[in-house]
């Protein structure tokens, strides 16, 4: 997948540029969060639409990622640079292996062709064992889920010794409770760029898509 237009990002018309260089030289310079996510009325619509949860999902997630400009936010060289897009770099699990490979996919806002394009995509990283950065480019976001267990909270692998600003984001199994649908949902994304505030709003705009 190749590298996607970005641009460099003013830093002395920049408004966060203070709290950027707070947070920069940390040790552990990230932000996680874990939250249970009400998605009742988003998996109607899903279901009423006739999409497999995975890549429906996904799609919501895929789409709230890029309509927050700090979640295309990434830094290069000691720049900050502002992608136009950011595309979604996904796990997928062989069963008979039991190990996990990794999946490239361009974002696209059409539902039914990104269904498609991300089945293409696992079948591709299955077959070819895909496992190496080759398959995204650094304005992509990680995307991974555990389908086995739910959990409370998540540490995300993350490079301490160079400038990972790579968001990860995590779901494990759905929970059915009478008339309503929830996830535990987790991102961690790192602190110079975004905030608590972004990830509430990713959250909102996750569930009502």
């Amino acid at each position: 997948m190749t590298t996607k237009t970005h641009k460099e990002i003013d830093f002395g018309n920049w408004a966060r540029k203070r709290h950027y260089e707070t947070f920069l030289h940390h040790e552990y310079p990230f932000i996680g969060i874990t939250s249970e996510l009400d998605i009742s009325e988003w998996d109607k619509k899903r279901k009423q639409a006739n999409r497999k949860f995975f890549p429906a999902f996904m799609h919501s997630v895929s789409l709230a990622m890029n309509d927050i400009e700090n979640f295309r936010y990434r830094i290069k060289d000691g720049k900050v640079m502002l992608y136009e897009k950011t595309d979604p770099n996904f796990v997928v699990f062989d069963d008979k292996e039991e190990l996990f490979y990794f999946a490239g996919l361009e974002m696209i806002d059409d539902p039914v062709e990104f269904d498609q394009r991300t089945e293409k995509a696992k079948q591709f990283a299955l077959e070819n064992k895909v496992l190496n950065s080759k398959s995204y480019h650094e304005g992509a976001f990680f995307v991974s889920c555990t389908p086995w267990f739910s959990f409370t909270d998540v540490l995300q692998p993350m490079r301490l010794s160079e400038s990972d600003t790579i968001p990860r984001i995590l779901w494990g199994k759905i929970k059915h409770d009478r008339n309503k649908t929830t996830i535990p949902f987790s991102i961690t994304a790192h602190h110079a760029l975004v905030d608590g505030f972004h990830i509430g709003k990713l959250f909102d705009r996750i569930v009502k898509s």
